[in-house]
């Protein structure tokens, strides 16, 4: 039984014991015990009808940047050769450490606690960027990782639906090529087990749809990598450099899906890798200009219930803007499963309903420390702190409001943002919990963080591109 069983188990119990005197109070009183089972009857009904989450809620399971490195060594250290060194520390690390990548046991353990925890899952979101970006990955590697990922996942949640997204590392070279780009998608439709209804769009700018009737929603995976600033529209081999008005048609195919799904009574939601807005890494737009213009203008005429994104590895709300720096539309940005970003790894739990993003809750695992196993656990849930009812983009921008008035809630918003994580979080916990200069020296040596500005520093000259 898992924590997530721990309340019934102990209701259950204490239910047991006290049962027989239970029976002869209730004889011996039956009119009181008549009144109190329809006060408690009324009670229950009143909840129900009230709870802000519905019961008929359709779980998603979404991970993102998992970034798997198969060179990881787990007694590396990010200053030699981003973690690929053995021997530099005498602590083995096995679940990964600050600065670098995810090794395999990182993965595993993440969809381990998904399976112990979320068993019955509706659905599985794969949100891109499954391969590291700490080597010039071939295109049989992007490939082979990609398969990898995918079929592991199956094998743990074997009659689960799964779907996925491509990143920018899905690309060879990162981000890619436009120009042979199609030879790719056709590839991964199969990796992918992209749904046969939808193969034709997907093998030409890998994009695609699923309906969900009893949610009356429907959901748009678009690939938003073609957008990027850094996706390559040189030819390679005759050097040319075309920015088409409409890279693999994607805009008109949007435009074409987004009202087909408006005319069946359809809530759309799009769920891309890349998100339209400023980068949190060097302030800058992480589109073409151009492109989201015009993608803010298709929106803008039918706007999506909720818009679900990747690739910043951190946990943001993010304004989408055009090019008059007008915004309607906020996306949302979950944590990474790669600590590469100084960030705890984690993954969402996200709640639908109706046709409406109801709700998520964020699990992280700490990894500030060494340890033999590691332990997921709820950080927060959205509604929880900050006070919605639901996740509409009302509720969205009420919580953003909250958030700004609050000096409390920014903090914990800003300790969100990384898990909890934090370049500088092993030296505070071997100051806390060290009694002398020389066991914090030695702590924070064993955590293989020796100098937390030189870090963020080789991070944000390694990273200049994200």
């Amino acid at each position: 039984m898992n924590d997530l069983d721990s309340s019934v188990l102990l209701y259950d119990s204490s239910y047991n014991s006290t049962a027989e005197s239970k029976d002869q109070w209730y004889e011996t009183f039956p009119f009181i015990s008549t009144i109190f089972g329809a006060t408690f009857s009324l009670i229950l009904i009143v909840v129900f009808f009230t709870s802000a989450k519905p019961w008929n809620t359709t779980t998603i399971l979404y991970m993102n940047d998992i970034h798997l490195d198969w060179l990881y060594s787990d007694t590396g250290s990010y200053k030699e050769k981003v973690c690929h060194t053995s021997g530099i520390s005498n602590i083995s690390r096995p679940f990964g450490i600050y600065g670098c990548d995810a090794p395999a046991e990182l993965f595993h353990s993440t969809v381990k606690a998904m399976k112990e925890n979320f068993a019955n899952a509706d659905m599985i979101i794969l949100g891109g960027d499954y391969v590291t970006y700490t080597i010039d990955a071939d295109v049989f590697e992007v490939k082979n990782t990609t398969k990898y990922i995918y079929d592991y996942v199956r094998k743990e949640f074997p009659d689960t639906p799964i779907y996925s997204l491509l990143g920018n590392a899905e690309y060879a070279p990162d981000y890619g090529y436009y120009h042979n780009s199609t030879l790719l998608y056709k590839e991964y439709a199969n990796i992918l087990h992209i749904p046969k209804d939808q193969i034709k769009s997907y093998n030409k700018c890998a994009n695609y749809y699923i309906d969900l009737p009893k949610q009356n929603q429907r959901l748009i995976f678009v690939n938003t990598v073609i957008y990027n600033k850094w996706h390559n529209y040189t030819n390679p081999d005759t050097g040319e450099t075309i920015h088409p008005e409409d890279p693999c048609d994607q805009f008109s195919w949007a435009e074409k899906i987004l009202e087909d799904g408006e005319k069946k009574g359809l809530k759309n939601a799009l769920i891309m890798h890349v998100p339209s807005a400023i980068s949190f890494y060097d302030y800058n737009e992480n589109w073409n200009l151009d492109y989201a213009d015009k993608f803010f203008n298709i929106i803008k005429k039918r706007p999506p219930a909720f818009m679900l994104c990747g690739h910043t590895h951190v946990d943001l709300m993010l304004p989408m803007f055009n090019k008059q720096n007008n915004t309607d539309f906020i996306s949302l940005s979950s944590v990474s499963i790669s600590p590469q970003h100084y960030n705890n790894p984690g993954f969402r739990v996200y709640e639908i309903s109706k046709g409406k993003l109801v709700d998520y809750t964020q699990y992280v695992a700490d990894i500030s420390y060494p340890v033999k196993e590691l332990k997921w656990y709820p950080e927060y849930t959205f509604s929880d702190v900050y006070k919605t009812n639901d996740m509409s983009l009302t509720s969205i921008l009420n919580a953003i409001k909250y958030i700004r008035s609050n000096p409390y809630v920014l903090g914990m918003y800003s300790e969100y943002k990384q898990g909890q994580g934090s370049s500088e979080k092993p030296f505070f916990n071997c100051l806390l919990s060290c009694s002398t200069s020389n066991q914090v020296r030695q702590c924070v040596d064993s955590t293989g963080v020796r100098n937390a500005r030189e870090a963020l520093n080789t991070l944000y000259s390694f990273i200049d591109r994200y």
